[in-house]
């Protein structure tokens, strides 16, 4: 099994390799974008035919509760309409966040063996299967949950054991989430501690983004009392695009330092006298 030193070291190459690191970005944004788009077009449906969910009626509550005025309880006829609503809107979330993952696990999978045809019609295969999708990214979250009712760690340790599940769902599209699920947790026997390590070590590099866009945000902070609101206005617009810039570099060399360890996981599952 390689170390997380070399899997970075793989994954940085492979980006840099053929222009991978524009394709993914690319794909990521976009895929990004799909998912916000789809679930602001889902609120805004609601909102246009005045369809509440039970999000909606708490929000309203709690200004009502603020403001010192009395907030009628919904009858049942509402309180079912605001749970079907609230059930639709969260499974359209977890659709478009199975189709998000599927198609980055399916790009990055391309980056790992160079394979440049259609690599970016491949980011959308996830709508040729959205049911079978769904029903995995339920999967998992069903199994976490039930792990993070006896404590958080085990919630953690299921986390981890179900990772590699998308890429097996990209390499083996004919399989159910049963078996992805259940042949990740093999391959990841004995591995989540390094999984979880190489989290880390780019955990690190987002805390400290994170902080240079806080003290950003202090010195336009100190700007505006001194060259006035124009220069700090334009001094954190420089800097919010320099971080979301940061930020996607980060989640670009996160994600392909991930399918590098799942190749490796792979590899080292299939030689068990090598890992």
């Amino acid at each position: 099994m390689k170390s997380n030193a070399e899997i970075r070291h793989e994954a940085k190459e492979m980006l840099l390799r053929g222009g991978w690191f524009g394709r993914v970005a690319s794909a990521l944004i976009t895929l990004y974008l799909i998912m916000v788009l789809a679930m602001a077009t889902v609120g805004a449906t609601f909102a246009e035919m005045n369809v509440q969910t039970l999000a909606d009626h708490f929000r309203a509550k709690l200004s009502a509760a603020r403001a010192g005025l009395a907030y009628a309880a919904p009858s049942f006829s509402a309180g079912v309409s605001m749970t079907g609503a609230s059930v639709f809107m969260q499974l359209a979330a977890y659709l478009f966040g199975a189709i998000f993952m599927f198609g980055l696990a399916t790009v990055l999978l391309k980056a790992v063996k160079d394979d440049q045809e259609r690599w970016f019609a491949s980011a959308f295969g996830g709508f040729s299967r959205p049911l079978e999708l769904l029903w995995l990214i339920l999967l998992i979250n069903i199994k976490v949950f039930l792990w993070c009712l006896l404590f958080l760690f085990p919630g953690l340790v299921a986390i981890y054991r179900y990772r590699q599940a998308w890429y097996l769902k990209s390499e083996n599209p004919e399989w159910g989430a049963s078996k992805c699920l259940a042949e990740s947790g093999r391959i990841m026997k004995g591995r989540k501690w390094a999984a979880f390590c190489l989290d880390l070590s780019y955990l690190w590099a987002l805390l400290v983004y994170l902080l240079v866009f806080v003290g950003v945000g202090a010195v336009a902070s100190v700007a505006a009392r001194i060259a006035g609101n124009a220069a700090a206005g334009l001094l954190s617009m420089f800097a919010t695009v320099v971080v979301m810039w940061l930020l996607i570099r980060i989640a670009v060399y996160y994600s392909a330092a991930r399918t590098v360890f799942y190749k490796a996981v792979v590899e080292a599952a299939e030689c068990p006298a090598e890992s």
